[in-house]
């Protein structure tokens, strides 16, 4: 053997889908038994030995991403109180839920992984209205499929109820209750049945609102001030029914008529109530209803842009919207009928602005967003509501922003005549040597917008730094995502699923023929769905690259359609148990078109056991049918005892991503 990789044993497996036969003969990954951990610790073994024989810098180079990391980012941040409740994540990738003064001091630690003694990690905290010794906890169970909400009482540190399972909440204006939903998956039928609660503080019962029948992704949950409860029933993820819940009575009315477009509570100004839509506009909408009236009566607010809807919420009796142009946030500030006030100031011209997820019953002065851009660092912008100036009240990072490094915006055209988009990233005075390091990164998937950002999460690097290091960065535009409204999304989804893969190998070709560089140069990058996309584009093109890091992907889009949350998925690719769609994710399915006497590049992949996003199982099964070749190029498989959907924490986030980073740089032949 090449390269004594772990011996993989196969045995013999059938199972059944869309009438055809498959055979898999590393099924047994599916579990984690005995088996199967013997299997992983020598793939972790393996690929120990690899990076100790190939110079043994890992740990400098972690200690060095762990000296230069900076503070902690907050998100989600809601005043309450007259304090600052926020999500906090350290630079090692830890999350915990704090509690801030309004200068950004940490006044408590509420829940960290200390706190849970490691079974669990804790992502974000919502203030109770009314009661400031009362957080709502969210919360993610070792192992778990679906998150839970934890009722925590702030100044003894007790949790007082666990509520699993679910997938949204939020508190009625008067504190005295939390509404939740929650699901219960049969993946066999390939149905999920959502259900939405109210948990009373007072008498610690869960009461039944609504049971939804039909399959849907999850049910997510909005209130309004005056107690009004939007339910979300997310058909899949771009198809939602809107329900409305009147407390008093116990009504609930639905709102839509239809299941075929978005619809999102924006918020509310009195019985006014605001709904983002994409009903009858691709680049979305703003439209109003008065109380519990159906959406066909409702009043256009902001017609539909050339620019589309990123996102909007109601700011005391004004209305805050951010667009995408090219996939770049731009702000605007509207009063309640639909009026311009004015656009709202940016540190940077190529960024991305963030709303927080939701907001408390609170009567906040502030609101507080997220921005950051491939060359200003993570930072907090405080806006006022009445004075409506935004400034930036906390950053991640020392540095400010940096003017020495060039971004360009370019549009490139894809093999079918598409406009596609890609942002280069590199130092000033570059020019086309056709010897240039790239990394590309992309996602093109599930309606996401793919928009600049300081830190490539998935590889643990700031794109700065791997301009400093002399490379290019550059940051894809794949249909699939969200960065042109619904027309872009269902352009690279089910049915058009290989655009996306197709789009960004036409990016790296394009790159090449402009003479930047040349296929050996360039390493991909890409998790989650943007892990499914680089298994897939170098078994589909492995001439393209010169390396691949995976990390959390997809990879068999046959089986998943059988696991926990395949009722889910399938609601983006497609159910591969039709038979028309089981040939199609067939035909690019990384796991299943990998090929006997094909060159692959170096591949690095990474999962983790605690996963409950996507299972360890894929990168598993495809690492060893890779490893199976045993071809020229290595290919190793990082497996993380502890982790999640994301490169672990602490300690080991810090390794992964060095292994990450010394993997690409080695592969493309760059000085590590």
């Amino acid at each position: 053997m090449l390269w004594n990789y772990p011996k993989a044993e196969k045995r013999a497996f059938n199972y059944g889908c869309a009438g055809r036969t498959l055979s898999d003969p590393y099924a047994w990954m599916e579990q984690n038994d005995e088996d199967t951990r013997a299997f992983v610790a020598k793939q972790n073994e393996f690929t120990d030995n690899w990076f100790v024989q190939n110079g043994d810098k890992v740990a400098k180079r972690a200690a060095i991403l762990a000296e230069k990391s900076g503070k902690p980012s907050y998100s989600d941040i809601e005043e309450c109180h007259g304090k600052l409740y926020a999500s906090r994540r350290s630079p090692a990738g830890e999350t915990s839920a704090v509690v801030l003064d309004t200068d950004f001091n940490e006044i408590k630690t509420l829940m960290d992984n200390e706190k849970a003694e490691g079974a669990f990690h804790v992502y974000k905290a919502s203030p109770c209205p009314s009661n400031e010794d009362i957080v709502a906890l969210f919360v993610l169970k070792n192992g778990a499929a679906r998150p839970s909400v934890m009722l925590q009482r702030v100044s003894t540190g007790e949790v007082f109820a666990t509520l699993d399972g679910m997938f949204s909440y939020t508190w009625s204006p008067d504190g005295e209750r939390l509404y939740y939903s929650d699901a219960v998956a049969d993946p066999v039928a390939g149905t999920n049945v959502n259900t939405v609660r109210a948990y009373n503080l007072k008498t610690g019962e869960a009461q039944l609102l609504y049971t939804e029948h039909d399959n849907a992704v999850f049910a997510t949950l909005s209130s309004s001030p005056t107690g009004d409860l939007f339910i979300h029933i997310h058909i899949s993820y771009v198809n939602i029914r809107v329900l409305h819940f009147n407390p008093i009575s116990g009504v609930i009315t639905r709102l839509t008529q239809n299941d075929n477009s978005v619809y999102n509570h924006a918020g509310s100004i009195g019985q006014n109530h605001y709904f983002f839509t994409n009903d009858g506009a691709a680049k979305g909408k703003v439209i109003a209803i008065q109380g519990a009236s159906q959406f066909d009566k409702a009043k256009e607010i902001l017609p539909q842009d050339e620019r589309p809807l990123d996102g909007v919420m109601t700011v005391g009796e004004n209305l805050l919207a951010v667009y995408l142009n090219d996939a770049v946030s731009e702000a605007e500030l509207f009063d309640r009928e639909g009026r311009s006030l004015g656009n709202i100031a940016l540190p940077d011209s190529l960024g991305t602005l963030s709303q927080p997820t939701e907001r408390a019953n609170c009567n906040a002065k502030h609101l507080y967003l997220n921005f950051e851009s491939f060359v200003c660092p993570p930072s907090v912008l405080k806006y006022g509501i009445n004075d409506s100036n935004a400034v930036i009240a906390y950053s991640q990072r020392n540095s400010g922003i940096r003017t020495d490094v060039t971004v360009e915006k370019v549009p490139v055209i894809a093999r079918d005549g598409t406009r596609i988009l890609a942002f280069m990233v590199h130092g000033k005075g570059l020019c086309p040597n056709g010897n240039t390091p790239v990394l590309m990164h992309g996602y093109g998937g599930y309606n996401v917008s793919n928009t600049p950002n300081y830190n490539i999460f998935f590889m643990g690097l700031d794109v700065v730094d791997w301009v400093d290091r002399g490379g290019m960065y550059v940051h894809c535009i794949l249909r699939g995502g969200g960065e042109y409204g619904a027309d872009w999304h269902e352009a690279g989804w089910r049915g058009n699923k290989k655009n996306a893969f197709y789009d960004f190998i036409d990016i790296a070709e394009w790159i090449v023929k402009l003479g930047w560089t040349k296929p050996e140069r360039i390493a991909i990058n890409g998790g989650s769905n943007g892990g499914l996309l680089v298994t897939a584009a170098v078994t589909q093109q492995p001439k393209a690259f010169g390396a691949v890091i995976a990390a959390v992907p997809h990879t068999d889009m046959i089986h998943f359609c059988f696991d926990d949350r395949g009722p889910m998925y399938i609601t983006e690719y497609g159910n591969p148990r039709e038979e028309a769609m089981f040939e199609y994710m067939l035909s690019y399915s990384p796991y299943h078109n990998i090929k006997e006497g094909v060159a692959y590049p170096p591949i690095y992949i990474q999962t983790g056991e605690y996963d409950n996003n996507v299972p360890p199982y894929h990168a598993k099964k495809f690492a060893t049918r890779m490893q199976e070749l045993d071809g020229e190029s290595p290919c190793l498989l990082r497996v993380l005892p502890k982790g999640s959907h994301d490169l672990g924490t602490g300690d080991v986030f810090y390794r992964t991503a060095a292994e990450m980073q010394l993997f690409a740089e080695r592969a493309l032949g760059m000085e590590v």
